[in-house]
């Protein structure tokens, strides 16, 4: 395996790039058909048509034109899809209607659910910090995957070998990582950026309160 095929990449929406306010807006739903964290979107019944009907962009529907949408719910194109389907990921698609005003689109967009998640920090190398229960000090546990122990901080993440996946999430931080293969193919498409997994990488999600 050459070395840049052992490189992996946090996968992140790029709202600047392709020119979104917001992908804000009303559901036909009052609550989805999956979890907020859904770790097996397979096996989900999924029988409802979804639709979204937007109030936050600056530009007319017709040309809304993005590959790859994140914030709470993460948003894809066909194009998103096909790089995927190439390195045979495994994921869920909800097609997704969406709307502004009288106008409509359809069969363009989708919800989309990563379908596999990896716990891939080595425990032994990395430099990390648990998360612990602020009244009796112990170790906190994922209420996602059992068994795992929350991560507070990350100052180096060293992966574990044999990473086969090459889009999944990661199950310490709950961000999408991707393989250097992933990143090559979809490194043209509107919407996407990546952080690299190196020496500079850290994860610290209560950093900005630190700012307050």
């Amino acid at each position: 395996m050459r070395a840049e095929e052992k490189d992996y990449y946090v996968v992140e929406s790029d709202r600047d790039e392709h020119g979104l306010v917001s992908m804000s807006g009303c559901f036909n739903v009052e609550k989805f058909e999956w979890k907020d964290c859904e770790y097996n979107p397979l096996g989900c019944e999924i029988k409802k048509k979804y639709k979204l009907a937007l109030t936050g962009l600056n530009v007319s529907l017709r040309d809304l034109s993005f590959d790859f949408y994140s914030v709470s719910v993460t948003y894809v194109s066909e194009r998103f899809l096909k790089v995927c389907d190439a390195l045979g990921v495994k994921y869920r698609a909800v097609p997704l209607e969406l709307s502004q005003g009288k106008e409509c689109r359809k069969d363009d967009f989708y919800i989309f659910l990563p379908a596999e998640n990896i716990a891939v920090m080595d425990r032994e190398r990395s430099d990390y910090t648990v998360a612990r229960d602020l009244e009796t000090g112990e170790i906190s546990e994922s209420q996602i995957f059992p068994g795992l122990e929350n991560v507070d901080v990350i100052n180096n993440l060293i992966m574990i070998e044999n990473v086969e996946s090459h889009l999944f999430v990661c199950q310490e931080t709950l961000e999408l990582f991707c393989s250097g293969a992933f990143f090559r193919k979809a490194s043209g498409l509107k919407g996407i950026r990546f952080k690299k997994i190196d020496r500079d990488y850290r994860y610290d999600p209560w950093s900005e309160l630190d700012d307050l």
